[in-house]
């Protein structure tokens, strides 16, 4: 992670790039906006569920039984999201 993130800096360093701005949404109606919104709130936290059970806890079912795997996510979700 720590290598990860030195590669991060020096590239950064090595190509310029502008910082991550917000699109201009002023010109858009507000339904329109209000249903993005509503729609990365909703689609967002789905997939991120998805692929945190689909993938990391059916890593551990290969190595623990199913109880200790469950337990093992919940406790590493939960650390991640503090």
């Amino acid at each position: 992670m720590i290598a990860l993130a030195g590669y991060w800096i020096v590239l950064f360093r090595l190509v310029k790039m502008p910082p991550n701005v917000l699109s201009d949404v002023s010109s858009y109606p507000r339904t329109t906006v209000a249903l993005m919104i509503v729609m990365g709130s909703l689609v967002a936290p789905l997939m991120e569920e998805a692929g945190f059970r689909g993938y990391f806890q059916v890593a551990l079912e290969g190595e623990f039984r199913a109880p200790v795997a469950i337990a093992i996510a919940s406790v590493v979700f939960a650390l991640a999201l503090c």
